[in-house]
């Protein structure tokens, strides 16, 4: 349950980190060198200009993630820390260096821009060039485009950095034991109530104290955002949704259609969380009772479950879709790709990345043995299947958005959860395995949802005033009570500051894509049984297109639907509300 990440380099000492940040630098340099006296009509070497400066980003992000792994497991090594920051600064540099190349070609004619995108070389590049395209009526100079990229080191990054850190090192005591965030979070899934509010309110005691320093990032990361929006509505108005969406690869009708879509069906929702409280007995539902594992009955049995049989549990339900899948797992775990052993000074979270050079995915979370962990493994195992399958393509092709990453962590996560509950011989372990069900549609169908009206209207705040912790909170009530209404007695007022999607600084609104994928991948999960055998076969070329298409082209393309229009998602909401009513009857 450790990193093995001794094939990319030995250790922070590796004297190879300095050779390769000094190389990727200069060919940075070089190819821009190559960039400044390009004549357009030669499409190899502006092929050769892009593939540089994709490689040379390539081997800092790497050096990025290197350090990032090590610091998550151990947010005490300074080494580590100062290594992202130095990657940081270098891939900002590399950005300027790019910029007057993208201004160029941003510039040029339909025609011109047509006549290049038809030479075969520049094949690999298509979607991407067109992706940036549709934005470059909001381009700035290349004076003001490096600017904001060499400032944001210091300025929106940092606030980033500094509430990572914060989560990394706050201290909380639950019962007399001090311990991280990270192992506070996992005691909100225990069975005992009284453990899951005093781990819950220990977590919001620990963010209160700190609840100036995040408010101040949430302003500062948002109000540059605004200015930076504000600066870019030169020519036409841009608004931060329209930012949001073309990062996610969608159109506003998409995602107003995916929210009012789920809106009408929030109370499949409460339901759900309505029923895991009467299982367990509570009349009146409080936050620290939403991610509560089932009281304990003497026909089902809920020991701890260990790593390994985690992983042969997850092995066995994806080897069932997908042989080469299932390969592939054992493979992330016999290699050390996998960090899930808990640690002192641990990061908070899960999630996967990947050393692009060398096409390895590495998975990172903390694992004590639930049932919630088990399906938080097959989330992230799913992401780093998807990279896998990615691995051979151009850079350019493996940038898939968010809304599309997460199709393929909930699609792995169903494969587990339907094979265990395929599995089940008795209306308790049915109930035991539908209860991650109900658990899941209450997170996605309600909490995602919640987090987007929180952030929507801060942003809207922020355009007048600074916000305080005060109204941060008021903002926050008034999101839940949007979301939850009755299903529950008592909402997160500090959610925003213990959150860390909230404070990323590469990506606003970073919710409502986990709603998306998550009914995207039941629809396409839908069609497993339809297709048969081959589905796998065309499962892997949807997830190999999520890089060179927007969603709606790639889903019009693999499943001929229009996830425009709310029959898409309204189909998706009634396979939940057949698996909530299935978990009602059981309860």
């Amino acid at each position: 349950m450790k990193f093995d990440n001794a094939n990319i380099y030995a250790s922070l000492e590796d004297p190879k980190i300095e050779k390769d940040l000094a190389a990727a630098l200069q060919q940075g340099k070089s190819a821009a060198e190559l960039a400044a006296s390009l004549e357009f009509k030669d499409a190899n070497n502006l092929a050769s200009c892009l593939k540089s400066f994709d490689d040379a980003e390539i081997v800092v992000n790497d050096i990025y993630t290197f350090a990032t792994l090590i610091q998550v497991v151990d947010s005490s090594n300074e080494a580590a820390e100062q290594l992202t920051a130095r990657a940081d600064v270098l891939l900002s540099e590399l950005a300027q260096l790019a910029v007057p190349l993208n201004n160029r070609l941003m510039e040029l004619s339909d025609a011109d821009f047509q006549r290049l995108l038809d030479e075969p070389v520049l094949t690999p590049y298509h979607f991407t060039l067109r992706h940036r395209r549709e934005m470059a009526v909001h381009r700035l100079s290349v004076a003001e485009e490096t600017l904001l990229k060499q400032m944001a080191v210091d300025g929106l990054q940092a606030w980033d950095d500094q509430y990572f850190k914060l989560s990394a090192t706050i201290q909380v005591e639950i019962n007399g034991e001090t311990m991280g965030l990270a192992s506070a979070f996992n005691l909100t899934q225990s069975a005992d109530r009284d453990i899951r509010e005093a781990a819950w309110k220990a977590i919001r005691q620990g963010w209160s104290t700190h609840q100036e320093s995040v408010v101040a990032g949430l302003n500062a990361i948002n109000g540059w955002r605004l200015s930076e929006f504000s600066r870019r509505s030169h020519k036409k108005d841009l608004h931060y949704l329209d930012i949001a969406c073309h990062q996610s690869h969608i159109q506003r009708s998409t995602l107003d259609a995916l929210l009012d879509t789920g809106y009408e069906n929030r109370a499949v929702g409460h339901r759900a969380i309505q029923a895991m409280n009467r299982w367990n007995g509570i009349e009146d539902g409080k936050p620290w009772d939403l991610m509560a594992a089932p009281k304990e009955t003497d026909d089902v049995e809920k020991a701890s479950i260990p790593f390994a049989e985690a992983m042969g549990i997850i092995c066995k339900a994806f080897g069932e879709f997908d042989p080469e899948m299932a390969e592939f797992t054992r493979m992330m775990a016999d290699k050390g790709w996998v960090d899930a052993d808990p640690t002192p000074n641990r990061a908070t979270g899960a999630f996967c990345t990947s050393f692009d050079g060398a096409g390895e995915p590495r998975v990172f979370m903390t694992y004590e043995g639930t049932m919630g962990n088990v399906l938080t493994l097959a989330h992230e195992l799913g992401h780093a299947w998807h990279a896998w399958l990615l691995r051979d393509l151009q850079p350019s092709e493996r940038e898939y958005p968010m809304t599309l990453a997460e199709t393929a962590s909930i699609f792995a996560e169903t494969l587990v959860r339907q094979a265990l509950l395929n599995k089940a011989e008795t209306d308790a372990e049915k109930r035991h395995i539908l209860w991650q069900e109900a658990e899941t549609a209450s997170a996605l169908l309600i909490n995602i949802p919640a987090r987007f009206e929180f952030e929507k209207n801060f942003v809207e705040a922020r355009k007048s005033t600074k916000v305080s912790a005060n109204a941060a909170r008021k903002l926050m009530l008034g999101a839940w009570e949007k979301w939850y209404g009755n299903s529950i007695s008592e909402y997160d007022e500090m959610f925003w500051a213990s959150k860390l999607h909230f404070s990323i600084a590469e990506i606003g609104f970073y919710n409502y894509p986990y709603l998306f994928g998550y009914l995207f991948a039941l629809g396409v999960y839908a069609q497993k049984d339809k297709q048969g055998d081959n589905f796998r076969f065309a499962y892997r070329e949807l997830l190999r297109d999520t890089g060179r298409m927007s969603a709606e082209d790639c889903i019009q393309k693999h499943l001929d639907r229009d996830i425009g229009k709310a029959a898409f998602w309204q189909d998706s909401l009634d396979m939940v509300e057949s698996s909530i009513s299935a978990f009602e009857a059981l309860v």
